[in-house]
């Protein structure tokens, strides 16, 4: 029950058109439009290792530190077809 509580707290929807709108506004993907979409409703930036995103949305988005040589081997599956 504690579970399904916090995902309907933290799940957000938007209505497909502010993700169109977005996503032609700043000729990016509509799958990035819709994280640019909900930063930008919910009044925070977009965390990004995407510098070709952050490039054209810059007042959305922040580059994570170190994005180039991000080290993943401390994940717990090595193989995506594990899962």
């Amino acid at each position: 029950d504690s579970a399904c509580q916090y995902l309907l707290e933290t799940t957000y929807s938007l209505p497909m058109t502010v993700v169109l709108k977005t996503s032609i506004e700043y000729d990016i993907s509509g799958y990035d439009a819709t994280y640019i979409a909900l930063a930008r409703n919910n009044k925070v930036p977009l965390i990004t290792l995407n510098k070709k995103l952050a490039n054209k949305v810059p007042v959305f988005t922040e580059i994570l530190p170190g994005g180039d040589h991000v080290d993943y081997s401390y994940l717990p599956v090595k193989n995506i077809n594990q899962c």
